[in-house]
């Protein structure tokens, strides 16, 4: 590497003195270290006599190269403005034109107690590269304060630095990865195209597409969906399922109704085509009866029943979260400057070699372990989705379809950039405003830097942003007035301050009162209600295979039935409910002999239910969830004996109990209105006629007037 053109990375670390002195290392006169590292893996420095150690994995590089570690210097500093550089450089070098790792590189640098102490925020430690062009600033891999070390992972060869940075710096690197971020990152994208292609399946491919798009559009728009969507981030699969079904039947249900209104009950393909979802229950005799809801839930049914519902929804979550955790990665910001500028082999760059503008092919092939790391995640994806690992031609599919779509983003980007400064502007305005706001300083609104690094503090704020703009349904604006559809910054800096302050109790109250939203007053929808309890399956069955020819295949089945809720003007409920589950067990014997014996054996549950003091206010302004619920179960049941046994002419009863729980009780505000979600569970009991250990799961829904 040629000095004033070397790559450049800094450890930041708001230190008050060098590198060197502070941390009483001999960086300066570190000697020369050379090894030939290949497959193995292997450590260069010492901590404790270098101040600095480089730990190589095995596989870093594909044949056996000269590494170097050194020290540097003659490097270019930064404006006091944006950092202040400190110590002596360490240099590490590959003895290659491209200067790049398969896997990444960790690079741990040893502090001193005076470095660790002279922080305001210990996590306020960074990297900061020099890429030969500009200062790059990067949060390191990790900080280990019991060992008083801050570790980093790189792809590439740099130079590194300890160095101060300056918040002004912090602010404009977050104003341009939000504006990229907001771009060029649909994050309704990959769930809009999951759920249409499950809506398909079952709608079927000749179903109007306004009515697809009304139902996916729709669907992404509910509450209901905002709840699946962290059911999914949770990884809770029965959750995922309860939610799904809620979200879908309210959505396809009022979609059904208005197509029906508009075109006189006769839907053509649409409703010839809930005919052909026989296997999932009665949808067409439930349309043709005008019951659109129940129509809708079992095509709801039919989806989960059909797909892997949490597992197609888990993988475009995560779809989603690397491509925005991509556009927030340098490495993937230097890759896409490559594109557009091309690359210079006498201009240091990242590790990259001589590359023209625009070649994406050589620079997925020199990006080395980062392309290596988006086709693993691809992978991954496919085997999560599939359950299995893919054969050679699809793995083959994946890495070119992994490829396609960062080239794609690329360009997307190229043509976006007009779009992504002025975002990058109202970005920084935003920032600077919150600073004059106080919103950023020291002591107020709760701000303890020593407790709050000044990163976390902006992106705490910014979700506080996007929280405000969710539950008034509106857009920013910066000099306009509050409106329907807008609000202005200055309102949403004062929602900041009294969410901050007073907690969300105060924030609801400050909400209410400049009329974004509207309370519920409990007393007024107060009474007795009766709403269907609908479960997610009407059967369950299960084969056991006991050996010596023993088999039992047990069948069991539920009703839908009603459940009562009352609500006391305290806002207090009550609720209650009685289910019926019936069933039968057939036993198969088969004797070496080769007679075969059949035995059926009945049974018939009875489950009743009553919850009190469910507790969900007297105003609601947000939803309230309650998971643990106060009443009392009761279960009861028999067994007929087998059919043509002598004791079944005895008339003995067998007792069995069932357990049964209502999960969970959420109460919200719907258009004015308040509704009530129940979702109950009910388990046969052990040693149940046939041997059955699955549930039903059911679930109701009232709006109370």
């Amino acid at each position: 590497m040629k000095k004033n053109k070397l790559l450049s990375l800094v450890l930041i670390a708001f230190l008050l003195s060098s590198f060197v002195s502070c941390n009483n290392s001999n960086t300066k006169s570190l000697e020369k270290k050379t090894i030939e590292i290949g497959q193995k893996s292997e450590i260069i420095g010492d901590l404790n006599r270098d101040g600095v150690s480089i730990s190589i994995p095995e596989g870093a590089l594909d044949s056996k190269t000269n590494f170097t570690l050194e020290t540097s210097a003659d490097i270019s500093s930064p404006s006091k403005e944006e950092a202040t550089l400190l110590g002596t450089p360490i240099s590490i070098d590959l003895d290659t034109d491209v200067k790049r790792f398969d896997k990444p590189i960790e690079i741990t640098f040893k502090l001193t107690d005076k470095q660790l102490e002279s922080f305001e925020n210990k996590k306020d430690i960074h990297i900061a590269y020099f890429d030969g062009e500009k200062w790059v600033y990067i949060e390191p891999t990790s900080l280990d304060l019991e060992n008083k070390t801050v570790s980093y992972l790189t792809y590439h060869c740099s130079d590194f630095y300890p160095s101060i940075v300056e918040k002004e710096e912090m602010k404009k690197e977050i104003a341009k990865k939000m504006a990229v971020e907001s771009q060029l990152v649909d994050k309704n994208a990959e769930l809009r195209k999951t759920t249409e292609l499950m809506v398909k399946s079952v709608m079927g491919p000749s179903v109007d597409k306004s009515f697809i798009r009304d139902v996916v559009e729709g669907i992404l728009d509910q509450n209901d969906y905002t709840k699946l969507a962290k059911a999914v981030e949770n990884g809770n699969e029965e959750e995922i399922k309860t939610q799904f079904i809620a979200s879908y039947t309210t959505v396809t249900a009022n979609t059904l109704w208005a197509y029906a209104q508009k075109y006189g009950d006769n839907l053509g393909d649409l409703g010839a085509n809930l005919g052909l979802v026989g296997s999932f229950g009665s949808s067409a005799a439930k349309f043709a009866n005008k019951d659109y809801e129940a129509a809708a839930k079992e095509l709801a049914l039919g989806i989960i029943d059909t797909h892997p519902v949490g597992k197609l929804f888990t993988t475009a979550v995560n779809v989603t979260n690397r491509q925005i955790a991509r556009w927030k990665s340098e490495e993937i910001e230097a890759a896409y400057k490559i594109f557009i500028n091309g690359k210079e082999p006498s201009i240091p760059f990242w590790g990259y070699g001589s590359i023209e503008a625009g070649d994406f092919d050589e620079i997925w092939n020199q990006m080395r372990g980062v392309s290596r790391q988006i086709i693993i995640d691809a992978v991954n994806d496919f085997k999560v989705e599939n359950g299995r690992e893919p054969d050679e031609d699809e793995r083959k599919q994946i890495e070119a379809d992994a490829k396609t779509v960062l080239e794609t983003e690329f360009k997307e980007r190229q043509e976006k950039e007009t779009y992504i400064a002025e975002a990058e502007k109202k970005n920084l305005e935003f920032l600077n405003h919150l600073e004059k706001y106080n919103l950023l300083s020291f002591g107020r609104y709760g701000y303890e830097p020593s407790n709050m690094s000044y990163k976390e503090r902006v992106s705490q704020l910014i979700n506080l942003r996007n929280k405000i703009l969710t539950d008034t349904k509106r857009k920013m604006n910066f000099g306009g007035e509050d409106s329907q559809t807008e609000i202005n910054i200055f309102t949403v800096s004062s929602l900041m301050g009294d969410y901050l302050s007073g907690g969300e109790e105060a924030y609801n109250e400050k909400l209410i009162e400049l009329g974004f939203i509207k309370a519920v007053d409990i007393s007024s929808a107060a009474g007795s209600y009766v709403a269907p309890l609908v479960f997610s399956k009407a059967s369950i069955s299960e084969t056991n295979d006991l050996g010596n020819g023993v088999t039992t295949v047990g069948n069991a089945s539920i009703s839908d039935t009603s459940a009562n809720i009352n609500l006391s003007a305290d806002g207090v409920l009550s609720i209650s409910y009685e289910v019926n589950i019936n069933s039968v067990q057939n036993d198969t014997v088969k004797y070496p002999s080769g007679f075969v014996a059949n035995d059926v054996s009945r049974a018939n549950y009875l489950i009743e239910e009553s919850y009190t003091g469910i507790n969900i206010g007297k105003k609601l302004v947000k939803p309230v969830e309650i998971l643990d619920t106060i009443g009392d179960r009761y279960y009861s049941g028999f067994m007929s004996l087998r059919e043509g046994s002598p004791q079944a002419s005895a008339g003995e009863i067998s007792r069995f109990y069932v357990s049964g729980k209502l999960e969970k009780v959420v109460a919200e505000v719907v258009d004015g209105q308040l509704v009530i979600t129940g979702y109950s569970s009910i388990e046969l009991p052990d040693g149940n006629v046939g041997n059955i250990s699955d549930k039903f799961e059911g679930s109701f829904r009232v709006v109370m007037n």
